[in-house]
């Protein structure tokens, strides 16, 4: 095999398109009777927090990479460019969830509604994601203006105080248990050059003995063989092997093909707007199969959709913030 550029933003867009797909099929696994047992089930179940690693992965590496461009001219900027932006378009999806709610019952709930625009909890199905990468914002930029030094060190430091938090707050462990691949994304970015060798050298034998790994460490993380305490933890290590995994193919492999771009241009309404038609359609379509379809394309043509208005808003708050 010949080795090929590393993680591209070509590349990363295509992965973005496949890392969607796999939190749909996730959600869809919940909702249907196929392939609910055995270790095929589990590796759908498990698809969720899996490509949420890989997104927090690649946010980190993204982020980190950047800064190591600019430093201090890349940090000043960082609100206004990446965190306000961020948090508007998040404010529109909970204005599109609230309108869905008015107009389905009449009512929602208002507490919850208040919460969606902080922490905790939220309208918008799946929203927790959101959350948890506005608050990864907040963290590595306080990280990167505030400490000298050891940047991704602190950065894992915060994010231990984060799963901890998120723990004794009673938050599902979703909330946290992929969290830790922003910080190794980070420090994939700083360490790229080494990356490439380590990768290019065996690769093969390493592959396999990271996939051997990967799989295990699904396995217990996923049955009850562990007690819920132990079965967290290695989840966690599952997540990272899967992003390692993911690393070590981007070395080698495209990931970029019409399809999965397509879906990664899309990736962020694809996302937030699958919840509208996981939930409205059980209820109308009992076969599997024309739910999993119906679901699909829903999502699908409402992503379209919506994303004008996404764009516009991205675009409005950038201005407004560098006119500001």
């Amino acid at each position: 095999m010949s080795y090929v550029e590393f993680l591209t933003p070509k590349d990363t867009t295509g992965m973005k398109g496949l890392l969607v797909l796999m939190v749909l099929i996730s959600h869809l696994s919940a909702r249907v009777s196929l392939f609910s047992n055995g270790l095929l089930g589990i590796l759908f179940s498990a698809c969720g927090y899996l490509a949420v690693s890989m997104f927090f992965f690649l946010s980190g590496y993204g982020i980190y990479q950047r800064y190591m461009q600019s430093r201090e001219g890349y940090v000043n900027g960082f609100v206004k460019r990446r965190i306000i932006p961020y948090y508007a378009m998040c404010c529109v999806v909970i204005l599109i969830y609230l309108v869905r709610d008015l107009a389905l019952t009449g009512s929602t709930q208002w507490i919850v509604l208040l919460q969606s625009f902080l922490f905790g909890a939220t309208i918008v199905d799946m929203g927790w994601y959101l959350q948890a990468q506005l608050l990864l914002y907040i963290l590595v930029f306080l990280v990167l203006r505030f400490t000298g030094k050891n940047h991704i060190a602190w950065m894992a430091f915060c994010l231990v105080f984060y799963c901890i938090g998120c723990a004794l707050a009673g938050l599902g462990s979703t909330w946290y248990e992929a969290v830790m691949c922003f910080a190794l994304g980070m420090l994939f970015a700083k360490q790229k050059d080494a990356v490439f060798g380590w990768i290019r050298n065996k690769a093969l034998l390493k592959f396999g003995a990271w996939l051997a790994l990967f799989l295990v460490t699904l396995w217990f993380g996923n049955k009850t063989v562990l007690p819920e305490f132990l079965r967290i933890p290695v989840n966690m290590l599952s997540a990272m092997c899967f992003d390692m995994l993911l690393v070590m193919a981007a070395g080698y492999i495209r990931f970029s093909n019409p399809v999965s771009t397509f879906l990664g241009r899309y990736s962020f309404e694809i996302y937030t707007m699958q919840g509208m038609f996981l939930y409205g359609m059980r209820p109308v379509i009992q076969n599997d199969l024309m739910y999993m379809a119906a679901v699909t394309a829903g999502t699908i043509l409402l992503s379209l959709a919506v994303h004008p208005v996404f764009e516009f808003t991205n675009k409005l708050v950038r201005k407004t913030a560098k006119v500001g």
